[in-house]
């Protein structure tokens, strides 16, 4: 587009050129024609007389080499025009290109973001025990109390510094819970009531993160009801629990 106008604009400039030396030249040619039998008596004239005479031969060539100029003027006047409307339609371009680019941009960061993110959740996914807590049991007691035996098994990967809490108090604690591993504890009930209370396990997963599952415990006479609470954690990962019931 920019050597199309350039074309346009230089064959422009040279049409006005050729208009001025052909008028030039005609008018000259004219002139001489007029004064061919009058030559001597140009020479005769005063100074002042001469400069009379060649002000108002060349008057009409003046006034078209002004005509020619202006003309010139508005035509490279448009020229500068046409150059600041394509500027400015290449500036608008780079304008979209560069939104064009932000977007794209935006959409890859968005994207990356995203894919971090469930790298991230997997490997934490990957990291957590899977447990899983039921009511194996029970024995007699004295005094119209039962001595009922809890089974917490991991289904997940390994994890350490076991801690079990009941209602804030901790029962047991072990060092660490394998895959396929579990532990047990004893809790003594009366055996007619109905309770509720609810069970903490604390730990670390296999990247050194602090985890919690809650478990709520609920008893109406001989039946055990077992729910999972939301896990939490004290960090980015949380625990991955199943809920379970046994009676």
């Amino acid at each position: 587009m920019n050597s199309a106008v350039e074309r346009h604009n230089n064959a422009g400039s040279w049409k006005l050129a050729v208009i001025g030396a052909f008028g030039t030249f005609a008018y000259l040619v004219f002139v001489g024609w007029y004064w061919r039998n009058q030559l001597s008596s140009i020479f005769e004239l005063a100074p002042n007389e001469l400069g009379d005479f060649l002000a108002g031969v060349f008057a009409p060539l003046a006034f078209l080499w002004l005509v020619l100029g202006f003309l010139q003027q508005g035509l490279e006047l448009r020229n500068s025009a046409n150059a600041l409307w394509l500027q400015g339609e290449e500036l608008k371009n780079s304008v979209e290109q560069q939104r064009d680019l932000v977007n794209v941009t935006r959409e890859q960061l968005a994207f990356e973001s995203k894919l971090l993110a469930q790298q991230q959740s997997e490997v934490a996914r990957n990291s957590r025990p899977i447990l899983k807590l039921v009511q194996a049991g029970s024995s007699g007691s004295a005094n119209g109390t039962r001595l009922y035996r809890f089974q917490l098994f991991n289904h997940g990967k390994p994890c350490t510094d076991i801690r079990l809490e009941r209602d804030g108090k901790q029962l047991i604690s072990r060092p660490a819970l394998g895959t396929g591993q579990h532990l047990e504890f004893n809790q003594t009930i009366e055996h007619d009531s109905v309770e509720e209370f609810s069970l903490t396990v604390h730990f670390l997963d296999s990247r050194l993160l602090d985890g919690t599952a809650n478990f709520l415990i609920s008893k109406e006479k001989s039946a055990f009801s077992i729910t999972e609470e939301v896990a939490r954690s004290y960090s980015k990962a949380t625990a991955f629990v199943r809920p379970s019931q046994a009676a």
